[in-house]
Parts: C-alpha cells; sequence; structure tokens
C-alpha cells in the first residue's frame, strides 16, 4: 500500500471500479478493501458491516456519520495501524 507512504490514499470513489478488476488490482484495492472492513468492524462491529453491505450507500442510517467522514475515521485507521513511525 504504497499510497500510506505516499500520502495518495485512495478514496472510496476512486476503489469502486464496478466490474473493472484490472483498475481495482491496479489501485491495491483488495489490500485497501480489507483495511476499510477492518475498520468498520473495529470501531461500529460485525452487525453495523452487515447493515452497510446490505445497503452501501446509507453511511449516516447505519453508522450515524457521512460516507466522508467514515473515509477520514478510514485513513486514519490505516496511519494508526499500517504507517510505521
Amino acid at each position: 500500500m504504497n499510497g500510506l507512504v505516499n500520502n495518495t490514499i485512495p478514496t472510496f470513489k476512486d476503489l469502486d471500479t464496478g466490474e473493472d478488476f484490472e483498475t481495482f488490482f491496479k489501485r491495491n484495492g483488495y489490500q485497501y478493501s480489507y483495511t476499510i472492513v477492518e475498520s468498520i468492524i473495529e470501531e461500529f462491529g460485525y452487525d453495523k458491516l452487515y447493515n452497510l453491505i446490505e445497503a452501501p450507500n446509507n453511511f449516516v442510517g447505519i453508522l450515524g456519520i457521512t460516507e466522508n467522514q467514515m473515509q477520514n475515521k478510514w485513513v486514519e485507521y490505516i496511519k494508526k495501524n499500517y504507517l510505521l513511525a
């Protein structure tokens, strides 16, 4: 995840490539997606993750925060847990 080192972490929208798996792979989508899921579980629990999978555009209704706020929480999470000082 070079984006951590270069401070070019993709946005959720950058990772939403639809069926273009080649672009998803080039953007390190699998590694970043894992950390997104991990951060949601740690912050909100499995039930909220499940609900978000069922309704992926309902951040406010499920998590009580906007998509941008969740993205900021995720960036802080990966910086804290994956970026070596």
